[in-house]
């Protein structure tokens, strides 16, 4: 599913969590990255501004930007991660830094510039149904 709803089910059930974990278990798996990367991207853009939250703070916005460190501009992986990095740009979660060096090529270095928010529990996601 392509909803809201389905973003803000994937945030309540550890989705982000497990999938930061996947990537950093599979680091140098590039379509296994792009896939995950395209997962944070689609869970951010969909459910926001809450789920984009959750991905910038819930160890999304890490792995991430690990994928961009670990993979050549240009390869799947890394214009996936941007593309997601690009959505938690747009909702004010990170921003570049301009006194940083710029760490990626034609992207300045982000960080995260919001705390994250609670897990919904079961009952809280029951609410909106």
């Amino acid at each position: 599913q392509h909803d809201a709803r389905s973003a803000r089910e994937v945030v309540a059930a550890g989705g982000v969590e497990t999938l930061a974990a996947a990537m950093a278990q599979h680091a140098k798996a590039a379509e296994v990255q792009q896939h995950a990367c395209a997962v944070l991207w689609r869970v951010a853009q969909l459910g926001a501004p809450h789920t984009a939250r959750a991905v910038a703070g819930r160890g999304g916005f890490e792995a991430l930007e690990a994928v961009m460190q670990n993979f050549p501009a240009g390869s799947s992986a890394y214009e996936s991660a941007l593309l997601a990095v690009d959505v938690l740009q747009d909702h004010g979660l990170v921003e570049e830094d301009g006194d940083e060096e710029p760490r990626y090529p034609g992207k300045a270095y982000a960080r995260i510039v919001v705390k994250p928010e609670p897990r919904y529990d079961g009952a809280v996601a029951m609410v909106g149904r």
